[in-house]
């Protein structure tokens, strides 16, 4: 199929070896991919897709010199000339590196990830007045990259002004807590600005996030040897869940999944990403394929668990609670599902029944931010604006992303009068960059008319 295929559609044939070499390479098989894209390459010389991603594979092995003869000769394509200067930036050839980077922006003059590099590029050199420059523009141009924001914090900090320096490494972090650069370098400027407290607090967070990184680093090493290892991949998807590297994740429980497709711990997790994505038919359908094939009804509970969930979403409160009961019945432990029976009769205004679910979800799991903002929304409704402030901040030291319950104390401290405090979370929510952008405007429109309002 594939032969005749390329006989009267090189270009299609090419893609789909290229696409084959994409899922290796997410599966670990460089191998694998190193062909697929050899192939791809074999059948449209000028794929530069195939090109670049196969030098990539060749530096990761070593083996530079192959992987910038490989671009060499395409130096039309400015994702080449990106390549080939990170190639010359690992073996210490800097005016080359910058040379190829400028070529590029002849190509694309408005992309920031070129001016990060050269950035990046320059400072490390001690060319501070022309790093500015570019890591200005690249901000200029886009001020929602963590690595914008990052250079920005290194810019400032390499000028010793670590209080600046510190705000946009905080600013990096709120784009992505989890970067590894980011973290490491809040923690050395607030040691500079003398918060030693704050920087050791930082640096252990750098520690748990470099000893996670060591450990996908040396699964994904493993995983060449063991491609069938279901522990592996399992161990592997957690640890990209935990840096919420979802897609990766999801590519660890489809690989197992080929292997086994009734694999119930993938298809639990797969379902539990597909209802975070708001895919819930495709949720539902990995629920029912566990139900309708597994006996252990323990394994089950957390599937029927989602599909009470989804029930619930569609306002069948009588099939969701069936559902969700049947859950806690297979597995006491849920504390999502008793959440969810919490939401439920809170949907139903049986506010008594709905706060000893959320209390009965917050016994089991403490972390549990959702649980702990519902019932701050009760005690809100009911005026009783201590106990609501309390388990917002509950559903804040949970999940320190949580914007909802940022918003949710910026409400509760207005009601009490904390003026301070309640612009400080309504800041805090409307320079969030992940919210709904309705959210945001409300959060600044509350700052305004408490300054204009309150405060004059």
């Amino acid at each position: 199929m594939i032969a005749l295929e390329e006989k009267h559609n090189p270009g299609i044939t090419a893609e789909i070896y290229f696409l084959k070499g994409n899922i290796y390479a997410s599966l670990n098989s460089f191998d694998e991919a190193s062909v697929a894209y050899t192939q791809a390459l074999r059948i449209d010389s000028t794929h530069s897709d195939s090109r670049n991603n196969l030098s990539l594979l060749l530096a990761d092995q070593g083996r530079i010199r192959d992987a910038i003869d490989l671009l060499s000769e395409h130096t039309d394509d400015p994702a080449a000339l990106l390549n080939i200067a990170l190639f010359q930036i690992k073996v210490g050839k800097y005016n080359e590196a910058e040379r190829m980077l400028r070529q590029a922006l002849k190509f694309q003059p408005k992309n920031p990830t070129l001016y990060q590099h050269i950035g990046s590029l320059l400072l490390k050199q001690g060319r501070q007045l022309q790093a500015e420059k570019a890591i200005f523009k690249a901000w200029d141009l886009d001020s929602t990259q963590v690595e914008s924001a990052r250079l920005m914090g290194l810019l400032y900090l390499d000028k010793d002004d670590p209080n600046r320096a510190i705000f946009f490494f905080k600013r990096a972090l709120l784009i992505d807590p989890n970067h590894l650069d980011s973290n490491y370098n809040l923690s050395m400027a607030l040691a500079k600005a003398g918060l030693k407290i704050d920087s050791e607090i930082v640096m252990s967070k750098f520690e748990q996030l470099s000893n996670r990184t060591a450990r996908i680093a040396q699964i994904r090493r493993l995983l060449d040897e063991q491609p069938n290892s279901t522990a592996l991949r399992l161990e592997l998807a957690t640890h990209y869940l935990q840096l919420n590297k979802v897609v990766e994740a999801e590519y660890q429980y489809h690989a197992i999944l080929v292997k086994d497709s009734l694999h119930i711990e993938s298809l639990v997790n797969l379902t539990r990403i597909s209802i975070q994505q708001n895919r819930l038919g495709h949720a539902r359908n990995l629920s029912e394929r566990g139900i309708r094939n597994s006996p252990n009804k323990r394994e089950t509970a957390p599937l029927y668990a989602s599909l009470g969930y989804l029930r619930l979403v569609k306002g069948d409160h009588a099939i969701a609670e069936d559902l969700i009961l049947k859950a806690v019945s297979y597995d006491s432990t849920l504390s999502e599902a008793w959440n969810n029976l919490g939401n439920l009769y809170q949907q139903k205004n049986r506010l008594s029944i709905a706060t000893n679910y959320f209390e009965k979800a917050l016994s089991i799991d403490s972390t549990n931010s959702l649980a702990a903002y519902n019932l701050g929304v009760i005690h809100y409704q009911s005026g009783l604006m201590t106990l609501a402030a309390s388990h917002f901040y509950k559903s804040l030291k949970a999940d320190s992303t949580y914007w909802r319950a940022k918003l949710a104390l910026g409400k509760t401290y207005e009601k009490m009068d904390s003026i301070k405090a309640a612009i400080r979370f309504y800041n805090a929510v409307q320079k969030h960059q992940h919210i709904d952008p309705i959210m945001r405007k409300y959060a600044q429109d509350r700052i305004s008319y408490i300054q204009s309002n309150i405060l004059q």
